[in-house]
């Protein structure tokens, strides 16, 4: 239930408001062939229309602002509303009843048109010039202002170092829910384009570029929008219009400085006995619009600048201050609470470990918690355990500023601040060419950079958003043609284009000398796709990552074009067109080339597959648990690890949409909305074929003719040790990935080309002041799904195990982490047998569009002071929407056996794929996988 005060009507994805009513004499009467003319005040520009012989009228493509609206008629006074305004894609109705008498004479009303309006039955409010200007706002992005229409919410709940950073021009957001919808199925319109809507990057339904406050007019939300001019929504449409020229020169200059005088220190400041941190922000620029030519053309531009220095204080962790690094060079651990086990002494249990129930294996615990270092005094037999790698990196690591093992790092300085700088220019020219052809052009350009260490930690480990960039720029032509006082035409041309680069350290974007992989004892693989040096990143379970070597930049460009009709007949007003889009989508990053490693507690605790099975463990007199992510790193033993071979992708594909429909004035007090939209959204296609085509589940893979595969399955060893565990391996494999333009279609997904999309609505006056509204639509959302891309992007995942998780490999430890190579991205030449041995996604062809019906019903009342009191309820259900589900998963009759029992699932079994699959693949690493492998 929606309670609010405002303006609401909405009309279509035309930015300009409509003007229509009907023109009586005193008895009631129509009249005919009545002249009307709206005149933009500031301007001087003049619209016309005449009255049918219905005697109804629509003046349509409307710029909002105040207008004088005549109406004359031979052998009546000339009758003036002399203050009507417009707001953005309103539909204002207006009536006149003519008084009998001289033509020359002349009846003034002063009196703005009611509030209450029957022309729409669509929900929504709009943000006016003077909520625009006035309200306050920090940071003076205009779209949070959306959060005081009901139906919109804002869901960003945190922000700071490693949240969202702020609410800024620089910020791109789609975390809105309007409607009830998804917050990727909104749409953004500046001028009634689309150009500004994301459709492809990481923030779909969101805004690339938010137009800075003092060139924006007003901007609606409408929600739901009955109007079928609108598509690709599942929740609402924000429609910003911008301001124009006017009859006499404007301008405004305007400086906002904010520092950090009267701030309050933080909590996380407080906590370090730290001062406040400093907080510069500028926010400078102007505006400046007149004519070009009185009441035929004028220009408006406007210019911001932004920099700011903003604390981002953070609260992270570090290696404890509890684990020491000994002049031998042990690591001693004995502090942390933690018991940390010698992964080489993997056995099975004995009576003297005390096993826990279903434990199946058992490690020793190194000795007073000491992982033994290279200069100490050891026994015979005992080697030193710390790896020289593995202990560089620690060493990499800034000291802890608080005591404890986790939230021990605490960094308030210049290492924890945010600087943000954007520039935004905007120009508009608006040109009468007669007073029935007029056309107007958009150009908006924005360029900004964030530096935001989200770590904390110092250069050149630090890992964040570190001197990203985003470029927007757009155009938009327009232009309309009265042919007659029943026949109008708007065609808008706009293009898009977004930019975006964010390194994810110093290193990646030039401002560090690099750590290099050789420097720490690394020997990685090259690949192509970078000629940078970086270490891997290094991800340690529960602390802070260090570190930042992904490579990220996509560039998005945008076509529409968009033809539209209105014809008027008798009381109906009937707008019909259709509209073309052409999206394209290029994916320039090519994600970790440089690796990644992680390093947890599996290979440092008891149970090689389940912690806290040591004896003691949680007890008051025992370790807080077994295992230590910083141990594992310490033994040089991590869990993980990948290295990307990515090609880039540019993918393509096209919107195509026709609509009509009809606002019937049935009667003064009765007014019916009644619309029809069909669209289809094409899949993709990518320029060189290099994205998959779905999956084929009833081919028989190649595996099954393999001789090694075959030979395995009739191994009589093989086969006795899978009866034992209760598994089969498959005699036949089934499955694998299809190609586009190889083995599957160019586009892969299906398009649907029965997406018709019906709208109602109606709006009826009970008394003069009380409006009851209601509608209905159907509507097709953005859908940003692209298909997979596996054969060209190929992830090499770190074999750290060759007995299946008991004891470590030692291929990090030795200093060549990938002694078998990295997979090669094999396109689409391998065909079924692309990427086997490791997991697949894949994309169903039969993606759906997500489809939303949406409702309102509400009640107007035009309260005294011109104040209109709106009660709504409004609805949305929303299905089709995409979801991922996991397809090899056990029955549920096997699930619950291994819960019961650890052992069934985790015992090791002959591997049938060894041998068969590269050795450099999750399953082909190792000659025993464990037994939950084969239950799938």
């Amino acid at each position: 239930m929606f309670v609010f005060l405002s303006l609401s009507a909405g009309e279509a994805q035309e930015f300009r408001a409509t003007l229509s009513g009907v023109v009586r004499d005193q008895s009631g009467a129509v009249v005919a062939k009545a002249q009307v003319k709206a005149t933009k005040k500031d301007s001087g520009q003049s619209y016309s229309a005449v009255t049918n012989a219905e005697g109804f009228y629509t003046i349509p493509y409307l710029i909002p602002g105040k207008y004088a609206v005549a109406a004359e008629a031979p052998g009546f006074r000339r009758s003036v509303h002399a203050n009507v305004p417009l707001t953005v894609a309103e539909q204002q109705e207006l009536d006149f009843t003519l008084e009998l008498g001289q033509q020359s004479a002349e009846v003034v009303v002063t009196v703005a048109p009611e509030v209450v309006s029957t022309a729409d039955a669509s929900g929504g409010t709009t943000i006016g010039e003077q909520q625009v200007q006035n309200l306050p706002l920090n940071g003076r992005q205009v779209y949070m202002l959306m959060e005081l229409t009901p139906g919109v919410m804002f869901l960003q709940t945190q922000f700071g170092s490693s949240g969202y950073s702020g609410t800024r021009g620089w910020d791109a957001n789609n975390n809105y829910s309007m409607c009830g919808g998804w917050t990727s199925y909104n749409q953004f319109l500046l001028n009634g384009s689309p150009a500004i809507t994301d459709e492809a990057d990481g923030w779909a339904g969101g805004w690339f570029v938010a137009p800075n406050e003092d060139a924006v007019q007003e901007f609606k939300i409408i929600c739901p929008a009955l109007d079928a001019e609108y598509g690709r929504t599942g929740g609402g449409i924000v429609n910003t219009t911008l301001k124009a020229g006017t009859n006499k020169f404007h301008g405004s200059v305007f400086d906002y400085y904010v520092n950090s005088f009267f701030n309050a220190n933080t909590f996380t400041n407080n906590l370090a006995g730290k001062p406040k941190g400093l907080q510069i922000t500028n926010q400078y620029g102007g505006t400046f619009g007149g004519p070009i030519k009185q009441n035929k053309a004028f220009v408006f531009g406007s210019f911001e600048g932004y920099h700011e220095i903003v604390p981002f204080p953070v609260v992270t962790s570090t290696l404890p201050s509890s684990v020491k690094i000994l002049p031998s060079g042990a690591v001693d651990f004995s502090g942390t609470g933690y018991q940390i086990y010698d992964p080489l002494t993997t056995h099975l249990c004995t009576a003297s470990d005390s096993c826990a129930n279903g434990q199946q294996y058992a490690r020793n615990p190194f000795p007073n918690d000491v992982i033994p270092g290279p200069n100490d005094s050891l026994p015979s037999g005992i080697l030193s355990r710390v790896n020289p790698i593995g202990l560089a990196i620690m060493k990499l690591y800034p000291a802890a500023t608080l005591a404890g093992i986790q939230n021990n790092y605490i960094q308030t300085g210049g290492l924890a601040e945010g600087r943000y700088r954007y520039y935004q220019p905007m120009v508009r020219v608006d040109y009468d060419l007669t007073d029935k052809t007029r056309l107007y052009g958009l150009w908006v350009w924005q360029r900004g950079h964030e530096h935001r260490n989200s770590s904390g930690f110092p250069y050149p480990i630090a890992t964040g958003n570190i001197d990203s960039e985003r470029d927007f720029t757009t155009t938009i032509l327009d232009l309309t043609h009265a042919f007659s006082s029943t026949w109008f035409l708007d065609v808008q041309g706009s293009f898009g284009r977004f930019h975006q680069d964010f390194p994810e350290g110093p290193m990646v974007a030039g401002l560090a000398t690099p750590i290099t992989a050789e420097s720490l004892g690394l020997n990685m693989p090259k690949i192509p796709t970078t000629s940078l040096n970086i270490a891997p990143q290094i991800s340690v379970s529960g602390y802070q990552t260090i570190i930042g070597n992904n490579i990220s930049e996509q560039v998005t460009n945008a076509f529409d074009f968009r033809p539209v009709a209105v014809h008027v007949v008798g009381k109906h007003d009937i707008h019909f067109g259709g509209e073309i889009e052409d999206i394209q989508f290029a994916d320039e990053g090519v994600g970790r080339p440089l690796g990644a490693f992680g390093f947890g507690t599996g290979f440092t605790q008891d149970d090689p597959f389940t912690r806290g099975h040591c004896p003691g463990c949680g007890t008051t007199s025992g370790p807080i648990s077994d295992g230590f992510s910083f141990a594992s790193l310490a033994l040089g033993d991590p869990n993980s690890g990948s290295v990307n071979w990515n090609e880039t992708e540019f993918e393509t594909w096209h919107y195509y949409a026709l609509f009509a429909h009809d606002n019937f004035r049935v009667a003064r007090r009765l007014t019916l909305n009644l619309g029809l939209r069909w669209d289809v959204q094409t899949s993709p296609s990518e320029r060189y074929n290099r994205i998959n085509a779905g999956f084929c589940w009833t081919c028989v893979n190649p595996i099954t003719n393999n001789s090694t595969y075959q030979a395995n399955l009739a191994n009589p060893s093989n086969v006795a040790a899978w009866q034992a565990a209760g598994v089969t391996p498959p005699s036949t494999v089934y499955g694998g990935l299809l190609f586009a333009g190889v083995s599957g279609p160019r586009a892969p997904y299906n398009n649907y080309l029965n997406q018709w999309q019906p709208r109602f609505g109606i709006a009826y006056a009970v008394r003069p002041q009380t409006v009851i509204r209601a509608g209905y639509g159907q509507f097709y959302a953005i859908q940003n799904q692209h298909d997979t891309r596996t054969g060209f992007t190929q992830s090499t995942g770190y074999v750290n195990s060759l007995d299946g998780g008991l004891t470590p490999s030692n291929y990090f430890s030795s200093g060549t982490p990938y002694p078998n190579g990295v997979l090669q991205p094999t396109g689409a030449s391998l065909g079924l047998l692309t990427n086997v041995g490791n997991g697949v996604g894949y994309d169903w062809r039969t993606r759906r569009i997500p489809y939303s019906q949406q409702w309102i019903f509400g009640i107007e009342q035009q309260l005294p002071g011109r104040v209109l009191l709106d009660v709504a309820y409004s609805g949305n259900y929303t299905n089709r929407m995409t979801m991922s589900e996991q397809w090899d998963v056990m029955s549920n009759d096997q699930q619950a056996a291994c819960q019961t029992n650890n052992n069934l699932c985790n015992q090791l079994v002959p591997n049938p794929l060894y041998g068969v699959v590269p050795r450099n693949t999750t399953l082909g690493s190792s000659p025993k996988i464990q037994a939950w492998h084969l239950m799938r």
